[in-house]
């Protein structure tokens, strides 16, 4: 039987411009999408925005921009939900996607366990399993089972969408979106069976300098972040002995679990 599966763009009324990219993007591909009008922090009608409010997870204090981002998700969450699709890919408009970015619409790659894909690689080492499957050529799928931090290209399908429901409704938000879903300390991340994709078809256009992404390089939608680590410190010197003793003693733990560390890559 045939999957219904959309496309989602989480974009600000006010970024005209990155909606326009977004779309010359996923046009070039022949993928039909939906704009989510992402919830701005600077609008001053949203007052029902939280700012300075310590994170659940981390202890840092969340910021309006953080918050927004957390409900504009849930936003194109509801609209999945409401809409009936098996599976929603949600972006946010700061993406660069892959050139076989379609071959996700097939559904039939996805595990029968999997309540989230994270297409996106972000920063840092992250710990995998083996692999589950091969879902397209030269790329594998593997559990999840570390913090991965980012938000912008995950594939949740309809068990997914429903434990979201019950695990982040808008009101109750305490934690950044990404930090809720893919910090394993998180009791939502703990509650979702997450796959990697690898390499990643996803990373945000902060990471590239080209004529297309250049003018949307920085995230209007995750503004005001503290700079964080997978691991939730803050960036410091990733070569200082400490750091790399850290480094050392996770991959030893990964082995012994027959897992592996590493970085992923985007292609």
């Amino acid at each position: 039987m045939e999957k219904n599966v959309s496309v989602s763009v989480i974009n600000l009324d006010r970024r005209p411009d990155r909606m326009e990219y977004m779309a010359a993007a996923l046009d070039r591909l022949g993928l039909p999408y939906t704009r989510i009008p992402a919830v701005d922090a600077r609008d001053p009608a949203n007052d029902w925005l939280i700012d300075g409010v310590p994170a659940r997870i981390t202890g840092i204090r969340m910021r309006r921009g953080e918050h927004a981002t957390h409900a504009s998700h849930c936003a194109a969450w509801e609209d999945a939900r409401v809409r009936g699709l098996d599976a929603v890919v949600v972006l946010e408009d700061d993406a660069v996607i892959s050139d076989d970015f379609a071959d996700l619409m097939t559904l039939d790659w996805i595990p029968e366990d999997a309540d989230l894909v994270k297409l996106e690689a972000y920063w840092g080492e992250i710990e995998l399993g083996p692999v589950a499957g091969k879902p397209f050529p030269e790329r594998t799928l593997h559990r999840l089972h570390s913090v991965h931090l980012g938000t912008a290209g995950t594939l949740i399908t309809a068990s997914g969408l429903k434990k979201l429901e019950q695990l982040m409704a808008p009101e109750t938000i305490s934690d950044p979106v990404d930090r809720a879903i893919f910090d394993k300390h998180s009791p939502v991340s703990k509650a979702l069976t997450i796959y990697q994709i690898v390499p990643a078809m996803v990373r945000q256009a902060e990471f590239f300098s080209t004529p297309d992404t250049s003018r949307v390089r920085t995230s209007d939608l995750a503004a005001g972040r503290d700079a964080e680590t997978n691991n939730g410190a803050a960036y410091g010197n990733p070569h200082s002995l400490g750091r790399r003793a850290r480094r050392m003693a996770l991959r030893v733990r990964a082995r012994l679990k027959g897992r592996r560390r590493t970085v992923v890559p985007y292609r």
